[in-house]
């Protein structure tokens, strides 16, 4: 058999999916901060959300 590269196998999908980060990496790198940015604005109105809710029911 072929000598294989030595990867823990409890995570193959993890070295899958850096590889795919890293060959994305480039074209992604202008979108990343946008990407942050809508993670944590969609973050924050959950939050918010459910705070209010939350505020709502304990009336």
């Amino acid at each position: 058999p072929t000598p294989r590269p030595v990867v823990p196998s409890a995570a193959p999908g993890v070295v899958k999916r850096q590889l795919v980060l890293d060959r994305f990496a480039e074209r992604r790198r202008g979108t990343d901060r946008r990407l942050v940015v809508l993670v944590v604005f969609t973050g924050v109105i959950s939050v918010t959300a459910v705070s209010a809710l939350n505020a709502r029911a304990r009336r």
